[in-house]
């Protein structure tokens, strides 16, 4: 298991003077032969010291005269994509943290004015993984778009693309913190809840202040801070608003990790299917590899209800028939938080077990209703048309 981490000095070789890097990764052995399939991570967008904070799994067992194999690469999505660098590494150098000195291409070197050194950062993960996690997924409080929403107010919420909590949201947050602070609230899953041992959040403004306020005197928060985490924003474009000044008033207690740069996707359309699909994996990957066994997750309802359609199993429907179908067709209420526990034992990982805690309420989600709506609609019109075949086939009652 290889942890991609950062990179520095990335010579740009696109027409702004920056790179939109990726990095891909295999193992061969001494004598050259490729060994299981090659990875790739996701392109971080125009920058010279991307950070990507990317587990990758090799799948393949390694001997110590093996060669991790490294490419740097430049996506561009008009063209081919331009190597950037490559490296190697013996294997049995690989261990813990380490440093890379990545050799340019030619056409890196002519674009490499200041004559710097590329530096790749890889972390080789050895620790075994649990074959259970437990996750408490947690939306935000009522921000100033929900309440646009709401009102029907589409100038507040096309105003801004970063939107804080309301006075509401911020009243919502503080209340479920006094909640899960009361012990007589607390069931089994209830007290897991003070296990967890990291805190991730989406970058956006309403989500870090509901971290903030809503798990204040949690031990996680209070050791280690919040993690922020690109990959748990919501599905539209977003603007780095907010979190960047609340690391500065919360010195040690914010950790940007992958939310330095450019941390929206490109475009004037947000993320695609495809983008979100990625972003779920990129997620389900480091809370299956991380080292906390417990963790708590900061996001929006969009993003967390499709993070769990995605893995609700069909043991959870026979043994929990109402979390599966809140997991599957309904979205968390502001400030609302679910239990899910995440199984990796077999090939595809599933939610086995899951459960509201602290009171948490949940919405039918509005594509379910669409569908529901449309179904509905079409059966309306199904029924129309056989009434009026029935009333253009059946004889006449008036006589002329």
């Amino acid at each position: 298991m290889i942890l991609v981490r950062r990179a520095f000095d990335v010579p740009g070789l696109d027409i702004n003077g920056l790179s939109d890097p990726y990095v891909v990764l295999w193992v061969s052995t001494s004598s050259g032969v490729q060994k299981g399939s090659k990875v790739q991570t996701h392109t971080r967008w125009d920058t010279a010291h991307p950070v990507w904070m990317s587990y990758r799994h090799l799948e393949v067992s390694v001997a110590p005269d093996d060669i991790l194999h490294i490419e740097m690469w430049d996506e561009d999505k008009a063209r081919w994509h331009d190597q950037i660098g490559s490296a190697q590494l013996p294997i049995r150098d690989f261990t813990g943290i380490v440093s890379i000195t990545v050799q340019q291409t030619v056409k890196a070197l002519k674009k490499n004015t200041q004559n710097t050194a590329m530096v790749l950062e890889l972390e080789r993960v050895v620790a075994g993984t649990p074959c259970q996690k437990s996750v408490f997924l947690i939306r935000h409080g009522q921000s100033t778009w929900n309440e646009a929403k709401a009102r029907m107010n589409l100038v507040a919420m096309g105003g801004n693309v970063d939107h804080p909590l309301t006075l509401l949201g911020v009243t919502q947050a503080q209340n479920f913190n006094k909640r899960w602070k009361v012990s007589s609230l607390k069931g089994q899953a209830e007290a897991q809840f003070m296990c967890a041992t990291a805190v991730y959040s989406s970058p956006l403004t309403r989500a870090l202040q509901t971290s903030v306020l809503g798990l204040a005197g949690h031990p996680a928060l209070q050791e280690k801070g919040v993690t922020l985490m690109r990959n748990i924003r919501e599905e539209q474009l977003g603007a780095l608003i907010g979190h960047e000044e609340a690391a500065a008033v919360m010195p040690n207690k914010i950790n940007l990790n992958d939310t330095i740069g450019t941390w929206c996707s490109p475009g004037v359309n947000g993320d695609t299917k495809d983008d979100i699909n990625d972003r779920i994996h990129e997620l389900l990957h480091h809370i299956r590899f991380h080292e906390d066994e417990v963790s708590i997750v900061v996001g929006h309802s969009r993003f967390l209800h499709l993070f769990c359609k995605a893995f609700a199993s069909a043991e959870l429907e026979a043994t929990s028939p109402q979390m599966y179908l809140r997991c599957t067709k309904h979205k968390l209420r502001n400030v609302g938080c679910a239990r899910i526990v995440l199984d990796f034992s077999q090939v595809v990982p599933r939610i086995v077990d899951a459960s509201a805690v602290f009171g948490a309420a949940f919405d039918i989600d509005e594509e379910t209703t669409l569908r529901a709506m449309s179904k509905i609609e079409e059966a309306i019109d199904r029924d129309l048309e056989r009434l009026a075949q029935e009333f253009a086939s059946a004889p006449s009652t008036c006589d002329l």
